[in-house]
């Protein structure tokens, strides 16, 4: 998730996230594996300056059912609503699995 401001320069989100990791199998079928909502404080809590950039860390415990399918990529979904305009912002997008 990255909110800009005019100049295209990322912002810290001061508001709250909803973060979704599932695997979708090759019929459609989804499976998820963690999901969780991330408070105002914690969600500040998490925000990293670097020397590569900023950004936020954050842990989402997962899951992986038995009967979900091998080797298959990871969906990780991000939903942020800044707490003062209450715009929200969304983005999704494939990981590599971690090996076993």
């Amino acid at each position: 998730v990255e909110p800009r401001d005019g100049l295209g320069r990322v912002l810290q989100v001061a508001g709250r996230c909803e973060v979704t990791v599932a695997i979708v199998d090759p019929a459609g079928k989804v499976f998820e594996l963690g999901h969780r909502a991330i408070a105002p404080g914690e969600l500040r809590a998490a925000w990293r300056a670097a020397f590569m950039g900023t950004h936020y860390s954050l842990e989402i415990p997962v899951l992986v059912p038995a009967s979900a399918p091998p080797k298959v990529a990871w969906t990780v979904a991000v939903s942020c609503t800044d707490g003062w305009t209450r715009q929200t912002f969304r983005t999704s997008g494939a990981v590599a699995a971690p090996r076993e």
